[in-house]
């Protein structure tokens, strides 16, 4: 698809399948701010930039927190893996965290 720039790019919605994200480490920083790491593995033959997430939390199996935000300095490269970290202002009440990868931008490789 052809954006308004002239530049290629795809449309992530026809690609979230070949995404999976998990979680890998969460730490309380001295300052008190907390901060979430996944690892994101991209199985497409696209470069994916600028994402837009929604962060969940889960306690006894119920969704205790949620944040969606924007990550506009994140890339992941074509059929690789990248890492994100995201960052709270303190530490929610959560036992489990999910990362959803609600938009992303390509760019072809």
């Amino acid at each position: 698809m052809l954006n308004v720039l002239g530049n290629f790019e795809e449309n992530f919605e026809e690609y979230t399948s070949k995404f999976t994200t998990s979680f890998v480490n969460d730490r309380t920083l001295t300052n008190n701010d907390y901060i979430v790491v996944f690892k994101v593995d991209n199985d497409t033959e696209y470069m994916w930039r600028d994402m837009s997430y929604q962060l969940i939390g889960m306690k006894d199996g119920k969704v205790s927190f949620v944040s969606s935000g924007e990550y506009y300095s994140w890339l992941v490269a074509a059929n690789s893996t990248g890492y994100v970290t995201l960052r709270l202002k303190n530490k929610p009440q959560v036992t489990d965290w999910k990362l959803s990868i609600k938009n992303l931008t390509s760019k072809k490789r």
